[in-house]
């Protein structure tokens, strides 16, 4: 359509406003009309050319990638079935908190399951009637946060296990860096809970399903790596390493300062070469000490979380060819950007209120105006189960305000699977923000009984 526009374009003489307007800014009008098309429209044809505009990072928002390679994954499937239509991989699930963890290793971790993975997901809970979209997203939600907190079962996973490490969680999270990593250097107890988070990682992109944790840049690097990407980095360094273990960076750079010729005595590193410092290859030797720690210290989580994450999406070209792992982690965790009200406001819905409330509903909107970023990421976990932007923008979160009653003794209350906050009307803005603010004070998203 815009090539279309372009050549109609050439063909007549300008008006005077074209004229006027600088040819960048033409082209820019054009670029941006011609991006609305394509994130409104239900198909778009994937032309050579059209493939070379995607390699614009800035210009293509998170949100059109995951439809691409949503709809890349679903192709190969329908491809190599030979099917009209892609069956659903259903499951039920119970929300005991150990039977939930050992349920979802069990479906998605083990090896005999990996071929049946790249399907749409289907889930219900035990004695509960609810299915669909928003089901599944509280499930992912729920299996991403259980596999990274709760400790395995060391019966299952792949055999292994036992002492202090089998009774704590694979996963720790690094109070400075607020992001997860592998808690055990080198544990091969436990693939088949690794598998498991790397398919519910797949999963997620498929769902469009923003992940409930923060992790390292680096990790998404070798989910890339895993799937045999040429944009995947083969080679890490010390900024690398300061976003996994900060003390650790720190200890290198002061390795590299020194001079002495005791170095080796003080500097010591428990790894296959550490009997190989000395003064004049310092350079050398911590550069060979950071692939070792991200290509082999690890390898036994990061191979079978990249096999489940394969399983799910390794059949997207998309993936494989074009996208970079700072795209990948957008797509899967959402960006850090503060919470703006202004946007949440304008992609909101509300229901069940009259034009008398119109002033009542502007308090709310004042009352949220005046949280502080830390109570408005509360307050987007308490409606949605995660804190973190949304791929698109804030604007995407879809937030709904339904109104539920009336009374100063009732607190709002949410339902997480379709953003939906229960509103009751209060007798003032005072009432009001006191109420919400209790309401959010403790909430954790989606939970185990």
């Amino acid at each position: 359509q815009q090539q279309q526009q372009q050549q109609q374009q050439q063909q007549q003489p300008p008006s005077e406003d074209q004229e006027e307007l600088p040819q960048q800014e033409q082209q820019q009008e054009r670029t941006q009309e011609a991006s609305e098309l394509v994130l409104e429209s239900d198909k778009v044809e994937i032309t050579d050319r059209f493939a070379s505009f995607l390699m614009h990072n800035n210009l293509v928002p998170a949100s059109f990638w995951s439809r691409c390679l949503q709809q890349d994954v679903y192709a190969a499937l329908l491809a190599n079935e030979r099917r009209r239509r892609i069956r659903e991989l259903s499951a039920e699930f119970t929300r005991d908190p150990v039977g939930f963890v050992d349920g979802v290793v069990h479906a998605f971790g083990s090896l005999e399951m990996q071929r049946l993975l790249a399907r749409p997901l289907n889930v219900t809970f035990q004695n509960e009637p609810g299915s669909g979209p928003g089901v599944t997203r509280e499930f992912l939600q729920l299996a991403v946060r259980s596999l990274i907190e709760v400790p395995p079962n060391t019966d299952g996973g792949g055999g292994g296990g036992g002492g202090a490490e089998a009774q704590q969680p694979l996963w720790e999270c690094d109070l400075e860096l607020r992001t997860y990593w592998f808690r055990f250097a080198g544990d091969p107890s436990q693939p088949d809970a690794f598998r498991a988070l790397g398919a519910m990682f797949g999963h997620s992109m498929l769902s469009k399903n923003v992940l409930p944790v923060a992790f390292p840049p680096v990790l998404f690097e070798l989910l890339l790596k895993g799937l045999g990407s040429r944009l995947a980095r083969s080679r890490f360094s010390l900024s690398d390493l300061a976003l996994v273990c900060p003390a650790m960076a720190r200890s290198m750079e002061k390795l590299l300062e020194y001079d002495g010729e005791d170095v080796a005595e003080l500097f010591t590193l428990d790894w296959p070469r550490a009997e190989e410092l000395r003064a004049d290859n310092r350079v050398e030797y911590v550069d060979a000490y950071v692939q070792w720690y991200f290509f082999e210290r690890y390898a036994p989580q990061v191979s079978p979380m990249a096999e489940g994450f394969r399983s799910v999406v390794g059949s997207s070209k998309l993936l494989r060819t074009l996208v970079r792992a700072a795209q990948l982690e957008q797509i899967l965790c959402g960006g850090e950007a503060p919470v703006d009200v202004e946007a949440i406001k304008s992609g909101a819905i509300v229901e069940d209120w009259t034009k008398r409330d119109a002033e009542y509903l502007e308090g709310f909107w004042e009352v949220m105006r005046g949280l502080s970023e830390s109570e408005r990421r509360s307050f987007v976990t308490f409606v949605s189960s995660c804190s973190r932007t949304p791929p698109r923008g804030w604007q995407d979160l879809g937030l709904r305000v339904q109104k539920s009653g009336t009374g100063d003794e009732r607190l709002p209350t949410a339902f997480t699977c379709f953003t939906l906050l229960l509103l009751p009307r209060y007798s003032s803005p005072e009432v009001l923000g006191a109420r919400l603010r209790t309401a959010i004070a403790d909430t954790e998203g989606f939970g185990l009984s």
